[in-house]
C-alpha cells in the first residue's frame, strides 16, 4: 500500500483513518497544486509503462484508501 510505504519514508503520517503529508499544512495553494500535478505526471507515465492491469488487483479486492494527503485541511 502506497500510504505505508511514504509513512515508512517519513513522507506521510497516518492518524483518525488517513494519511497526511508531512509539512503538508505549509504548502502555499500554487505548492500544492504543483506537487498534486507532478505526481499525476509521474503515475501516468508508470500507467503508460506498465499498463492499467498493474493497479487492477486494487479494484478488484478492496475499495479506495483514504490517501488524503495533498488536501487542504
Amino acid at each position: 500500500m502506497a500510504g505505508k510505504v511514504l509513512t515508512g519514508n517519513g513522507i506521510t503520517q497516518y492518524g483518525n483513518g488517513t494519511y497526511t503529508l508531512i509539512g503538508g499544512d505549509e504548502l502555499s495553494d500554487a505548492e500544492r497544486d504543483e506537487l498534486q500535478q507532478l505526481c499525476r505526471q509521474r503515475l501516468d507515465a508508470f500507467r503508460e509503462q506498465r499498463g492499467e492491469e498493474v493497479f487492477a488487483h486494487h479494484s478488484r479486492h478492496r475499495s479506495p484508501g483514504p490517501l488524503r494527503m495533498l488536501r487542504s485541511p
